[in-house]
């Protein structure tokens, strides 16, 4: 009778994730391994390679960030005032969880989409989609006379979540904390940038 895995795979996820906030996308399967005092055969045995582990905690990260915002949506509040908290969420997020922040940062949803293990491509492929036709659902009633505007999507996207990002990126790895001030920053920025649509 085979012996039961003495890791299960969320322990050496957790672990990679771990090992990620301190090494970011350098982190060795070396280090997963001696993190949690288990020998590198205990990660193969999990996970076919290196690759497999990263994207598989990567999907992970970016599946919990949209539970997080999904929450968010399902409260029921007006349109324009669920992006602006979902735009601030960016911060109040990662200042929270600093380690699901990194993991987040270790591959590009178009890069990866090239270079994932053919295992992952059906978790890699559609991670986003559920999310942006919920932003596309809202910047439809947040701008109903926009409708047939080919760019409003892309514009709602950019004005909550590239502009949080963009704010947020330097303080995620970096020893700094996000400051506190940045959730106001970003809501005003937000908020003032849903507005430029008001005016076109």
């Amino acid at each position: 009778m085979s012996r039961a895995p003495k890791y299960s795979a969320d322990q050496i996820i957790d672990a990679a994730q771990a090992e990620v906030l301190k090494h970011g996308s350098d982190t060795t399967l070396l280090q997963v391994a001696q993190s949690i005092g288990a020998p590198i055969g205990s990660i193969y045995h999990r996970f076919s390679s290196r690759d497999e582990l990263m994207v598989t905690l990567w999907v992970r990260s970016i599946k919990r960030w949209h539970i997080r915002l999904t929450e968010i949506m399902d409260k029921g509040n007006d349109a324009n005032e669920t992006l602006i908290e979902m735009a601030v969420e960016t911060a109040r997020y990662c200042r929270a969880h600093p380690s699901e922040a990194r993991a987040m940062t270790l591959y590009r949803h178009a890069n990866l989409l090239k270079s994932c293990p053919k295992s992952l491509l059906d978790k890699v492929g559609p991670i986003n989609d559920e999310m942006f036709r919920r932003i596309a659902e809202l910047a439809f009633l947040r701008f109903p006379k926009k409708a047939n505007d080919p760019e409003l999507v892309y514009f709602v996207f950019t004005s909550i979540n590239m502009l949080a990002y963009g704010l947020v990126r330097p303080f995620i790895g970096s020893p700094e904390p996000i400051p506190e001030w940045m959730d106001e920053l970003i809501r005003l920025a937000s908020n003032a940038a849903l507005t430029l649509k008001d005016d076109a």
